[in-house]
């Protein structure tokens, strides 16, 4: 009987424990919580946590265990964002430019480029990975035209080039006989060189 009214007493504690108040340092709280709860255990009931992103924190109503549960999973997600620094060098020998274009920017987030006389643009994504190495989605394009798509790793401080392809040209000449020999002609693209610094 007794330990019947300690686990009621004990039930009834937790209901009415005070909401706690955790601290989101390094992003919206509310994206802290969705991403808590996309990925969380049922331990966590939606209903017990409510953003408030003007304060930046998470308020978790629950057993004091359940909010030690939040406040371990917001500290592996409530991490400080790394800058990384992106080089992007485009040497275009048909429009006979050369130009670098550089930036910092954010872990995981996408940064663009685009230049108005040659029509190349260049979006860059990184996501830092293991081992000093960092994960670039890359999508370039010419003249409005998306020609490459690809996502690699690298070591940082190393480059890696990207050609857009070859433009292929037919080209007729006049024999003096007065029939036609064809010619095609490659005319290279521009080449595109990317480089991840930390």
């Amino acid at each position: 009987m007794l330990f019947a009214c300690l686990v009621i007493a004990h039930a009834v504690y937790d209901q009415s424990a005070e909401p706690v108040e955790v601290k989101i340092h390094h992003m919206r709280a509310s994206k802290a919580l969705e991403i808590i709860e996309q990925s969380n255990p049922k331990s966590l009931p939606a209903k017990s946590m409510d953003a408030d992103d003007s304060k930046g924190s998470v308020t978790v109503s629950g057993s004091p265990e359940m909010v030690k549960e939040f406040r371990d999973l917001a500290k592996l997600i409530d991490i400080p964002r790394k800058r990384l620094s992106i080089k992007v060098t485009v040497d275009s020998e048909v429009d006979k430019e050369s130009y670098q274009v550089s930036a910092k920017i954010w872990n995981n987030q996408k940064w663009k480029t685009s230049d108005g006389d040659t029509g190349i643009t260049v979006a860059v994504e990184p996501r830092l990975s293991d081992h000093n190495t960092v994960t670039l989605m890359v999508v370039c394009g010419h003249d409005g035209v998306s020609s490459i798509q690809e996502t690699f790793r690298m070591k940082f401080g190393t480059s890696r080039t990207l050609t857009l392809g070859s433009q292929i040209s037919r080209m007729a000449h006049q024999q003096p006989d007065g029939s036609y020999k064809f010619k095609i002609v490659s005319v290279p693209e521009p080449k595109i060189t990317i480089r991840v610094d930390p």
